[in-house]
């Protein structure tokens, strides 16, 4: 149990510390502050993640 713990903790957290310390300056750079208060966290995933929901006879018009 402590190897599985350490290795997911390695895999999620360690291995990606780089890239995730990067994502986050910039994306508080652009987005800090306030601007975050606007909007509610299924609003914000949506902006990062993106929206594979597309209607697109009214994204034709």
């Amino acid at each position: 149990q402590e190897f599985v713990n350490a290795y997911v903790d390695y895999i999620f957290n360690t291995s990606v510390a780089p890239q995730f310390s990067a994502f986050y300056a910039g994306f508080h750079k652009v987005c800090g502050g306030k601007v975050l208060e606007l909007f509610q966290p299924s609003e914000l995933q949506a902006m990062i993640i993106g929206n594979t929901n597309y209607d697109w006879k009214e994204l034709e018009k």
